[in-house]
C-alpha cells in the first residue's frame, strides 16, 4: 500500500486522500440510514400507541421510544438525524467528485482515454435525464482506462451505478412515507393497515442505501488502486 501514496506518471499524486474521505463518507451514511429506520420506526410504534393505545407490533422499537422520550422528544431526535444525514451526504458528494475529477485526469496522464474527461467530471451530474447516463460513462471510463494491463480488478462500475438508480426512488418514497408518520399525515386506522408497507419500505431502502454505498466504496478503491499501481510500475 505504501507504493500507492506515490505520484503520477505526470506528478498528479494519486487521489488517495479524497479517495477515503469518499469511503468514510458513504460508510458513514449507511451508518446513519440504519439508525434513522430504527428511529423512525421507534416513531411509528410511539404514534400508534398514542392513537390507537395498541401494544408495540415491534416491542423492541416501543422500547427505543420511550428510551428516548426519557432523554430527549423523539421528533427532535429524528430531525437532527436527518440533519446529521443529509450533511454527511453532502460531504461525501463533494469527496467523491474531488476524488473523480483527480482520476480522471490521472487516468489521461497514465496513456488512458476516458470518454467523459475533467468537465463531465462535474458537468455530467448536472444536466436532467442525461445524468443518468453521463457520470456512469464517465466513472466507467476512468475505470477502464485506470485498470489498463495487469493490476488490481476492475471496479464493479456498472452495478454501483444500477444500485443508484434504484436507490434513490426507493429513498425518496420512503422518505415521504416518513413525512406521513413524522408530520402527522397519517393517523387512525391507516397506521395500523399501513405499519408492514412501511416497515418493509424503509427496511428495502436502507439495504439500498448500505449495498450501494458498499459498490460506491469498492469502486472508489479499485480505481485508486488501479491508478497507483500504474504509478508505481510507471515509477520503476
Amino acid at each position: 500500500m505504501n507504493a500507492s501514496l506515490g505520484s503520477s506518471a505526470a506528478g498528479v499524486p494519486a487521489p488517495w486522500p479524497a479517495a477515503r474521505l469518499a469511503m468514510a463518507g458513504m460508510r458513514a451514511c449507511a451508518v446513519i440510514t440504519v439508525i434513522d429506520l430504527l428511529l423512525v420506526g421507534a416513531k411509528y410504534e410511539d404514534r400508534v400507541g398514542w392513537v390507537t393505545h395498541d401494544a408495540p407490533a415491534v416491542a423492541v422499537l416501543g422500547f427505543l421510544a420511550a428510551l428516548i422520550e426519557l432523554a430527549a422528544p423523539l421528533n427532535t431526535v429524528l430531525v437532527a438525524t436527518g440533519i446529521l444525514w443529509a450533511l454527511t451526504a453532502l460531504a461525501t458528494a463533494v469527496a467523491f467528485l474531488v476524488w473523480l475529477v483527480r482520476a480522471a485526469r490521472n487516468a489521461d496522464r497514465l496513456n488512458g482515454r476516458p470518454r467523459r474527461a475533467h468537465g463531465w467530471a462535474i458537468g455530467g451530474w448536472l444536466i436532467p435525464v442525461a445524468n443518468l447516463v453521463i457520470p456512469y460513462r464517465v466513472v466507467q471510463g476512468v475505470n477502464a482506462a485506470s485498470a489498463a494491463g495487469p493490476g488490481p480488478e476492475p471496479a464493479p462500475v456498472g452495478r454501483w451505478w444500477a444500485a443508484l438508480l434504484v436507490t434513490f426512488p426507493l429513498v425518496v418514497a420512503g422518505a415521504v412515507c416518513r413525512e406521513g408518520v413524522v408530520g402527522y399525515e397519517i393517523g387512525g386506522q391507516q397506521l395500523r393497515d399501513t405499519r408492514v408497507l412501511a416497515y418493509l419500505l424503509w427496511a428495502v431502502a436502507a439495504a439500498a442505501v448500505w449495498y450501494s454505498a458498499a459498490l460506491g466504496r469498492k469502486v472508489v478503491r479499485r480505481i485508486t488502486e488501479a491508478q497507483a499501481t500504474r504509478t508505481h510500475q510507471s515509477a520503476g
